[in-house]
């Protein structure tokens, strides 16, 4: 016979309710799930020492404070939610409404893309986190009138949940076809955008792999730049891996455009629940940040007050 379903004492414990549709925000709410998931990236957002330093820094409305707010409140109705099998976690309009002062394509009620919106949200977030620790680190040079005792240092960039969680380092290096001479130029990225394989015609094809596009987008490639030594025109770039993130943020490109306008391709892919990037990492290449044991924080009341009063 089959093995008998694990006991639900050992599911780990829900994060909270879904999220009100406020007309066309399904995409909002899938990202949301998928981000305030991620126990890593919820309990670095919610660490106090991040809000009580930056926030007074930041404006009323503001994706930090939104983003905090929704966390609070998913962590305090996941026990109700849990107990009744549904719930909601809070408005998301202050979100939808922060991230089109950056975006203004969110700024209506029409439908977006949900891995647009994920990336701006993120984006947005460690934009606002940096300026905030700029600010903070200003006061330290001139502390302001009346301050009682010198102030605790802003958090590293390295630090902020963001450059904690989907943070993905790549050197590309480059290989001049002429005096083989080889520079590298870092990059960072926060997502990795594969492409589909080109549509087969004719007979049925077998379904993509994730494990295939990534190797085609870390592939050798023919670039056409200029070489730092000898000045040619033509190089060959590879692509590894520096430092790996503890969220990698993938996306199947399935629209097209050309003459026929934009089509959305509806091929099958096929997952597996792991994925082997050691074809792509550096020898040397840096692990992800450690994940704590430290269970999950509970913002203070007046803490999540003032997010919520935002």
């Amino acid at each position: 016979p089959p093995p008998p379903p694990p006991a639900a004492a050992a599911r780990p414990a829900s994060l909270g309710g879904g999220f009100r549709n406020m007309g066309n925000t399904c995409y909002i709410n899938a990202v949301l799930s998928a981000v305030l998931g991620l126990r890593p990236f919820v309990r670095d957002l919610l660490t106090a020492p991040l809000f009580t330093q930056l926030s007074p820094k930041l404006p009323n409305l503001s994706v930090f404070r939104s983003l905090y707010d929704l966390s609070s409140r998913r962590a305090k109705t996941a026990a109700a939610a849990a107990a009744s099998g549904g719930g909601t976690s809070g408005p998301t309009r202050p979100l939808k409404e922060a991230i089109a002062q950056r975006c203004s394509q969110f700024a209506g009620g029409g439908q977006q893309d949900a891995h647009e919106f994920l990336v701006d949200m993120i984006d947005a977030l460690h934009e606002e986190l940096l300026a905030a620790s700029a600010a903070v680190a200003a006061d330290e040079i001139t502390p302001p009138l009346g301050a009682a005792a010198p102030l605790p240092p802003p958090p590293p960039e390295a630090s902020l949940p963001t450059a904690l969680n989907f943070s993905c380092e790549v050197e590309h290096v480059l290989r001049c076809t002429r005096c083989s001479h080889e520079w590298t130029r870092p990059e960072l990225l926060r997502d990795v955008q594969l492409d589909l394989p080109p549509a087969a015609g004719g007979a049925a094809a077998a379904p993509a792999s994730v494990d295939r596009m990534l190797e085609s987008f870390f592939a050798e490639e023919p670039l056409e730049v200029a070489c730092e030594k000898c000045g040619h025109n033509a190089a060959r770039v590879r692509h590894r891996v520096s430092r790996l993130p503890r969220v990698l943020v993938l996306q199947l490109k399935r629209f097209e455009y050309g003459a026929f306008g934009v089509r959305k391709r509806t091929d099958a892919v096929r997952c597996t629940p792991t994925v082997d990037l050691g074809f792509c990492c550096k020898p040397e290449v840096q692990p992800p940040p450690p994940l704590t044991a430290a269970p999950m924080p509970t913002p203070s009341p007046a803490a999540a007050s003032a997010a919520a009063g935002s």
